[in-house]
């Protein structure tokens, strides 16, 4: 079940995750000082992109990326990748009758009224933890080490209630007002990084990796940057947005969203809540290509 929280900054996490999966409550830190905030999904995000519907949202993602490279001020070109999962690749509802899921994601991606008006009329319906489920998906997506991980561990999800959500901030609490500030980006030159290091970046994501408060995860980002008829103009994009953020030009109003996470609970048998964050794929991608730069240093 997901809640929305008043909050005045939430915790950048660097470290990917893939026990999310395995939890039932989470934290949507919504912003109220901004003018952008974590999306709400309505319904189930689609696991994979259909095929014949990658190249679409190639170019709806490249143009949106290309956007925010060129005004990074633009909170709207902002807004539209943090919900890009939501208005495009949401699970279409059971209408009763046959249904293309490639035309619906075109259809979405080209603004329709008709589609916008039926698509997003859904209401997500709470599903109880099914470990054998969960196991189940982790051996489809490939990823043997994860389900074993969630067989052996003796971790269970919380229910949701107050006094787990309490516990939750108070182990994620605002940042202290006497840290150490941190250094004005402009006053030094950052790297840069190349497609290559990006679409390694890409690949490192482990099978089944969980998407962020928007859903879009790192499979889907594979699935596009590896699209045969223009993935490759997307990588250009995605390197250059990447480069971007890296040079420090993410404005202040979208850094406590593009920098939060989304927070699972996980009840641990010794007692206490074990705090699971899940952040944004794309801020992810930038802190895995940083992490990367950084490990070459330490090793010479």
């Amino acid at each position: 079940m997901r809640r929305s929280i008043s909050a005045s900054r939430t915790t950048p996490i660097n470290s990917d995750n893939n026990n999310a999966s395995t939890a039932t409550v989470s934290a949507g830190l919504s912003i109220s000082n901004t003018a952008l905030s974590h999306p709400i999904l309505g319904s189930a995000v689609l696991k994979h992109i259909p095929r014949s519907a990658r190249p679409s949202c190639c170019s709806a993602l490249t143009a949106i990326l290309n956007s925010i490279v060129h005004n990074s001020g633009d909170c709207s070109a902002w807004n539209k990748l943090l919900t890009f999962a939501k208005d495009v690749l949401l699970n279409p509802p059971r209408t009763g009758g046959t249904c293309s899921i490639t035309k619906c994601i075109i259809d979405r991606i080209a603004g329709s009224s008709q589609t916008t008006k039926t698509y997003r009329s859904t209401v997500q319906r709470k599903r109880p933890f099914d470990l054998s489920r969960a196991v189940s998906s982790k051996v489809e997506d490939g990823n043997i080490k994860a389900a074993i991980r969630l067989l052996c561990s003796e971790d269970k999800p919380a229910d949701f209630s107050e006094a787990v959500l309490t516990a939750l901030q108070l182990k994620h609490p605002p940042a202290s007002a006497s840290r150490v500030s941190v250094p004005d980006p402009l006053s030094f030159n950052s790297f840069q990084v190349t497609e290559i290091d990006v679409l390694r970046a890409v690949k490192s994501f482990p099978a089944g990796s969980s998407g962020g408060p928007d859903g879009f995860s790192p499979k889907h980002l594979l699935e596009l940057v590896t699209c045969q008829s223009n993935g490759r103009t997307l990588l250009t994009a995605q390197t250059g947005f990447v480069n971007h953020v890296l040079d420090g030009k993410c404005p202040n109003s979208v850094r406590p969203v593009f920098f939060g996470a989304k927070l699972l609970a996980l009840e641990k048998k010794s007692g206490g809540n074990r705090p699971i964050a899940i952040g944004y794929t794309l801020r992810r991608l930038v802190a895995k290509c940083a992490n990367t730069f950084a490990q070459k240093k330490l090793s010479e």
